[in-house]
């Protein structure tokens, strides 16, 4: 799980996580064999994807109020449709 939360943070490519996990390999952190390919890192960030979702979810439902900022890229540049939503909450 570590080794694909860096590869999230840091924006690398699945590629890079079977090469992470040789590495832990060779520095004695157990690792499952078989389980260190892009399409298992894919899972596991999918997994870590729908944990932060949860924990967001109730941390936006527990408040009062909050402020919200969205931003996106211009299709015509990127070829894609992105959009950075950022919220602010104060808590307490």
């Amino acid at each position: 799980m570590r080794a694909a939360l860096y590869i999230a943070k840091r924006a690398k490519p699945m590629t890079d996580f079977k090469e992470l996990c040789e590495m832990n390999r060779k520095n004695q952190v157990k690792c499952i064999e078989g389980h260190d390919g892009p399409v298992r890192c894919g899972e596991f960030l999918d997994c870590l994807e729908q944990a932060m979702t949860q924990y967001i979810t109730q941390i936006i439902a527990g408040v009062d109020f909050f402020g919200l900022l969205f931003d996106g890229s211009q299709a015509r540049k990127t070829g894609h449709e992105k959009e950075l939503i950022f919220i602010k909450i104060v808590v307490g």
